[in-house]
């Protein structure tokens, strides 16, 4: 069977993905990724990001969500998304740009405002108010959702006209209000108190169509505070990156508990991620493996290198390693450990 191709325009410019034969029902094949519109290292490291995310998913169809992060990842790493305008050639340009960088700059203070102001006008999910700003929210609540999270960030990046911001509430021991409230909070880096929403307050349930307004942010904060939203920052970004491979795997905006199950003995340790409160094996986000090869505890911040990483995306053995990971304390000489006890690592 011949390799299938796939072609796809995002901010970063073309997307070129080349699937294997039997992909993804053989649950062994990952796609190759192009990113045609970056070079170098920050094309290197969109493409590696990608791969990553789909050896994590290996044998679900999950082509269009990995596509979908390439975006985020490329945020994460510190690559512009704004892709090079077609027929404009970087290498070529190069004497012309420095010859007319005074005029760009002076161009470029004069018009920055008004293009952000315009940007802002045409966001059809947030309005003014005169206490601070309104969201227009879509909210999807349920047994079958799994992690509460901003569904659609990406898409509120790329599109203004996006009708809402759609939130994915898992079920949880406190009221859907106060959860969304909190995910609200978290993202726009305001208190859950400046959060209150517009019909109904906080006694009605989150799920539908909902409002929320953000007290004493103006529209302009809101909105970049809420597409520049991160995971959350109790433990290490840096450390995510390593565990990840440079890929953000996890939902942005969402909030996550990180647990370390240490087994002195084969000199391993189960780093497993899952959705805040959340105990269940079956929520588990990620799952790896990695070297324990220091003689001081983890939480006084060893380096963890990259290479020492090893992905677990078989379901019996990621399975049976989160078990053990949620169960640590019965095993002989193993230990639970928070990440928010850690030092910060940093790649090798």
């Amino acid at each position: 069977m011949a390799r299938m191709h796939v072609r796809e325009i995002t901010r970063l410019g073309l997307l070129l993905v080349s699937l294997p034969p039997g992909y993804p029902s053989d649950g062994t094949s990952i796609p190759v990724f192009t990113v045609e519109g970056l070079r170098g290292e920050a094309a290197a490291t969109v493409a590696e990001g990608l791969t990553q995310l789909a050896l994590a998913r290996a044998g679900e169809e999950c082509l269009f969500e990995v596509v979908q992060a390439a975006e985020d990842i490329a945020a994460a790493a510190g690559i512009s998304t704004q892709a090079p305008e077609p027929g404009i050639s970087p290498e070529a340009s190069g004497a012309s740009d420095a010859d007319n960088n005074d005029n760009n700059n002076s161009k470029n203070s004069k018009n920055n405002k008004n293009n952000s102001n315009n940007s802002i006008s045409k966001i059809a999910w947030a309005r003014a108010s005169d206490r601070g700003a309104v969201l227009q929210l879509s909210v999807r609540t349920g047994p079958k959702v799994k992690v509460t999270q901003i569904a659609n960030l990406s898409e509120l990046r790329r599109v203004a006209q996006a009708a809402a911001v759609c939130v994915d509430l898992a079920p949880s021991r406190n009221t859907e209000n106060y959860e969304l409230a909190s995910l609200l909070a978290s993202c726009l880096q305001v208190r859950t108190e400046d959060v209150e929403f517009v019909v109904g307050g906080k006694k009605e349930k989150a799920t539908g169509e909902r409002q929320a307004l953000i007290i004493g942010l103006s529209l302009e904060e809101s909105t970049e505070r809420l597409l520049a939203a991160k995971l959350n920052r109790s433990f290490s970004t840096v450390l995510l990156r390593v565990l990840f491979g440079r890929s953000t795997a996890a939902h942005v905006g969402a909030t996550y508990d990180a647990l370390c199950y240490v087994d002195e003995d084969s000199r391993k340790a189960v780093y497993v991620l899952l959705p805040a409160g959340s105990r269940a094996a079956g929520d588990c986000v990620l799952c790896v493996l990695a070297r324990y090869d220091w003689s001081a505890l983890p939480e006084d911040g060893q380096t963890l290198c990259a290479e020492d990483i090893e992905l677990c995306s078989g379901a019996a053995t990621r399975g049976a390693l989160v078990k053990g990971a949620l169960h640590a304390s019965e095993a002989k000489n193993s230990r639970l450990v928070d990440f928010s006890r850690l030092s910060e690592f940093r790649e090798a």
